[in-house]
């Protein structure tokens, strides 16, 4: 048998479950068990899912967890990153193979030798944003070296947003496709570094979403992006280290990033300060961010934040100039304005959000610039079946299936950058309908 023990069934899971359930149909030396705290996730995400086995428990007990981990050969973690260390420790112990989407943290980097010891692999950052765009960035960069190209210049850039026939009325243009607190939070984990011809830059989190740069995909329209994180920390993964220009982004709709740097402006990110304030409006919420003044909120907004008029449309919008209660009176500011943003931009019936990718490659060949564009649009087809829960879920699943077919031979911490990993994924994603379009743009000499 091949046990298979996926922990989170939130909701970024369903094609994950869809693709193993197939999986097990297909094959039935294949087992695989769901976890997770609440029943009614499971009920929803394993709906019409025949092979695969539920079981409620409690994700944050340690015995729970470790027993269903002795069981199994592979574990999937879906659980909030937080939780990651604990599925590792026990894989670790038990000698059990892991597999997660999130982004290598340095406590599961310290376990690289300890993997590598005991023969396991422990893969992580194959899901969509980590994931998928560092399998099609590498299988490029290695076709472009391939063909004696010099590599100057990569861009990438990824989001998870809302079409935008189905955010009409909605300035932000944006609603909720995956962790909603990640989007509240994002930037928060230290400055955004990156390199533009070959000059180091920095930007700190309260300018973050003020230094945003515009593309265009076609048939898409515009998108405005601002910087991810480290984009240096790939340069040595992607076999690219010294590149002149290295930048890696996050899109949103235009109009998003201004209206969201008054946000942190105001200080309505926090996640350090208590506030309790029984039956507390937006009114009030918006009021401890502002001097006093004998202006209006509105002016005292945009004089605190250099908010302009649409800005100042999309907070009326959410409704922090009115007197109604909010969702939450107590928590941190960040807390406050999540349970806020949960209701504004949740996802209706019949919305379908909408995944979108960019890079681009600029490099020189037989002593002439070129720049290679390569973008991919995937849209979902409901609440349950979204365009993110297929663009994460089924890498993590593919990735699955070659670890328990012992067609990967490298061990301990890993994320999927060779070949072993992205050319069978990105094949098998081109079965799912998830394929890149690719076009020159002249570049001059």
């Amino acid at each position: 048998m091949k046990n298979i023990a996926v922990f989170g069934a939130g909701r970024s899971t369903y094609y994950l479950f869809e693709y193993l359930d197939k999986l097990v149909q297909e094959d039935p030396a294949y087992s695989v068990h769901v976890y997770d705290a609440n029943k009614a996730n499971l009920e929803a995400q394993l709906e019409g899912l025949k092979h695969l086995n539920a079981h409620v428990i409690d994700v944050s007990s340690a015995l729970a967890v470790q027993h269903a981990i002795m069981q199994c050969d592979v574990a999937v973690s879906m659980l909030p990153p937080a939780l990651h260390m604990k599925v590792a420790g026990f894989c670790i112990e038990h000698e059990k193979h892991l597999a997660t989407a999130s982004y290598v943290s340095p406590e599961m980097r310290s376990l690289h030798h300890q993997a590598v010891g005991r023969g396991l692999i422990f893969i992580n950052e194959l899901g969509l944003d980590p994931g998928i765009d560092h399998m099609s960035a590498m299988q490029i960069i290695r076709r472009l070296k391939d063909s004696g190209a010099e590599i100057t210049g990569f861009e990438s850039h990824c989001g998870g947003l809302i079409r935008e026939e189905d955010a009409m009325g909605n300035p932000w243009k944006y609603k909720f496709t995956w962790n909603p607190m990640n989007v509240v939070t994002a930037g928060k984990s230290g400055m955004a570094t990156y390199r533009h011809n070959d000059f180091l830059k920095c930007i700190p989190y309260h300018s973050l979403f003020r230094r945003t740069d515009t593309f265009s995909i076609p048939g898409y329209g515009e998108f405005e992006a601002y910087a991810n994180r480290d984009s240096l920390s790939y340069e040595m993964s992607y076999g690219i280290k010294g590149i002149p220009t290295l930048y890696r982004g996050t899109f949103r709709r235009p109009g998003f990033c201004s209206a969201w740097h008054a946000l942190v402006q105001l200080g309505m990110t926090d996640t350090d300060t208590p506030i309790n304030q029984p039956g507390l409006s937006g009114k009030q919420f918006l009021s401890f961010f502002l001097p006093e003044s004998p202006n209006s909120m509105q002016h005292s907004v945009q004089e605190l934040t250099g908010a302009d008029a649409a800005d100042i449309a999309a907070l009326e919008w959410l409704g922090l100039f009115d007197d109604a209660p909010l969702p939450m009176d107590h928590g941190s500011p960040a807390e406050i304005l999540l349970e806020l943003l949960k209701t504004k931009w949740a996802l209706g019936t019949h919305d379908k959000d909408q995944v979108v990718m960019l890079h681009q490659f600029s490099y020189r060949r037989n002593n002439k610039n070129h720049q290679l564009n390569s973008w991919l649009v995937v849209e979902g087809h409901d609440q349950r079946k979204t365009a993110m829960a297929k663009t994460v879920g089924l890498p993590l699943a593919m990735g699955v299936r070659l670890i328990c077919e012992g067609k990967i031979t490298e061990k301990g911490v890993l994320i999927p950058v060779s070949p072993s990993w992205y050319d069978p994924i990105l094949s098998s994603l081109e079965e799912w309908g998830i394929r890149f379009t690719e076009a020159e743009e002249p570049q001059p000499d």
